[in-house]
Protein backbone atom coordinates (compact mmCIF):
# COMPACT_ATOMS: atom_id res chain seq x y z
CA UNK A 1 0.00 0.00 0.00
CA UNK A 2 2.84 1.81 0.97
CA UNK A 3 4.71 1.89 -2.55
CA UNK A 4 1.04 2.73 -4.34
CA UNK A 5 0.60 6.17 -1.80
CA UNK A 6 4.66 6.54 -2.94
CA UNK A 7 3.95 6.32 -6.63
CA UNK A 8 0.56 8.73 -6.27
CA UNK A 9 2.94 11.48 -4.61
CA UNK A 10 5.62 11.23 -6.94
CA UNK A 11 2.45 11.87 -10.09
CA UNK A 12 1.19 14.58 -8.47
CA UNK A 13 4.51 16.40 -7.87
CA UNK A 14 5.46 15.58 -11.05
CA UNK A 15 2.32 17.14 -12.73
CA UNK A 16 3.14 19.80 -10.36
CA UNK A 17 6.18 20.95 -11.74
CA UNK A 18 5.44 20.27 -15.37
CA UNK A 19 2.35 22.83 -14.80
CA UNK A 20 4.65 25.08 -13.60
CA UNK A 21 7.29 24.83 -16.51
CA UNK A 22 3.83 25.45 -18.52
CA UNK A 23 3.26 28.37 -16.51
CA UNK A 24 6.42 29.91 -16.96
CA UNK A 25 6.31 29.32 -20.73
CA UNK A 26 3.07 30.73 -20.99
CA UNK A 27 2.92 34.15 -22.67
CA UNK A 28 -1.09 34.71 -21.92
CA UNK A 29 -1.49 36.00 -18.28
CA UNK A 30 -4.77 33.87 -17.49
CA UNK A 31 -2.98 30.62 -18.95
CA UNK A 32 -0.04 31.86 -16.81
CA UNK A 33 -2.19 32.11 -13.59
CA UNK A 34 -4.27 28.77 -14.63
CA UNK A 35 -1.16 26.87 -14.55
CA UNK A 36 -0.22 28.17 -11.56
CA UNK A 37 -3.09 27.38 -9.90
CA UNK A 38 -3.45 23.73 -11.12
CA UNK A 39 0.80 23.22 -10.18
CA UNK A 40 -0.83 24.47 -6.90
CA UNK A 41 -3.75 21.86 -7.01
CA UNK A 42 -1.18 19.02 -7.37
CA UNK A 43 0.90 19.80 -4.86
CA UNK A 44 -1.90 19.56 -2.57
CA UNK A 45 -2.96 16.72 -3.76
CA UNK A 46 0.43 15.47 -3.00
CA UNK A 47 0.67 16.79 0.26
CA UNK A 48 -2.97 14.67 1.05
CA UNK A 49 -1.37 11.72 0.23
CA UNK A 50 1.20 12.28 1.92
CA UNK A 51 -0.90 12.74 5.05
CA UNK A 52 -2.20 9.59 4.18
CA UNK A 53 0.40 8.13 3.84
CA UNK A 54 1.84 9.15 7.44
CA UNK A 55 -1.36 8.19 9.36
CA UNK A 56 -1.61 4.78 7.92
CA UNK A 57 2.26 4.33 9.27
CA UNK A 58 0.74 5.56 12.89
CA UNK A 59 -2.30 3.57 12.54
CA UNK A 60 -0.09 0.13 11.88
CA UNK A 61 2.05 1.15 14.81
CA UNK A 62 -0.49 1.43 17.05
CA UNK A 63 -1.91 -1.84 15.72
CA UNK A 64 1.75 -3.43 16.22
CA UNK A 65 2.04 -1.71 19.85
CA UNK A 66 -1.35 -3.08 21.08
CA UNK A 67 -0.71 -6.62 19.43
CA UNK A 68 2.36 -6.61 21.34
CA UNK A 69 0.76 -5.71 24.30
CA UNK A 70 -1.61 -8.21 24.27
CA UNK A 71 0.62 -11.06 23.64
CA UNK A 72 2.36 -9.62 26.92
CA UNK A 73 -0.45 -9.71 28.78
CA UNK A 74 -1.53 -13.23 27.44
CA UNK A 75 1.80 -14.14 28.86
CA UNK A 76 1.73 -12.60 31.90
CA UNK A 77 -1.99 -14.65 32.64
CA UNK A 78 -0.48 -17.78 31.54
CA UNK A 79 2.31 -17.07 34.08
CA UNK A 80 -0.10 -16.02 36.44
CA UNK A 81 -2.48 -18.26 37.18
Amino acid sequence: MFQQVSDHIAKCVERADAAELRASEAIDEVLRSDHKLMAQYWRDIARSYQFVESLERFLIEIERARNAWSAEARAEQIIRP
